[in-house]
């Protein structure tokens, strides 16, 4: 059967996921608390129970969203972070506003939940980080 993983919510590994069969296109993979699972839920017959297969070797793409003051140094202080845990950033794109607060969002091919939590939870520690999340949608 095909599968697909949506992109309305990305799930990776260690996520509590659900599958929905769709028309024509097999399953469709999604977080258990993604909005459109809970918008398709009237269809209760078409929503499958999934698991995640142990494996090592796939990358899932996630969304972060970071705020920060901004400073000298500090979108090379995050690359760091990607850099000493061996995570591959597939886009970056970072701004400034007016009350020099920067806006980062980067993309990162994650293997599992963990490893997301790490790399959040370094980057929260850098200097001048605000704040630090995973975002749902791409």
């Amino acid at each position: 059967m095909m599968i697909r993983f949506s992109r309305c919510c990305n799930p990776v590994p260690g996520d509590e996921i659900i599958g929905y069969i769709t028309r024509g296109r097999g399953v469709s993979i999604h977080k258990a608390d993604c909005s459109n699972v809970k918008f398709i839920s009237a269809e209760k017959e078409r929503l499958v129970k999934v698991e995640w297969i142990k494996t090592e070797e796939l990358f899932y793409p996630v969304k972060v969203k970071i705020i920060a003051d901004d400073r000298p140094n500090l979108v090379s202080d995050i690359m760091l972070i990607f850099s000493s845990l061996k995570i591959t950033v597939t886009a970056i794109n970072a701004t400034t506003d007016k009350n020099n607060i920067a806006n980062i969002d980067v993309t990162l091919s994650i293997n599992n939940l963990g490893q997301l939590q790490e790399v959040i939870k370094k980057i929260k520690k850098i200097d001048s980080v605000l704040t630090a999340k995973r975002i749902e949608t791409f």
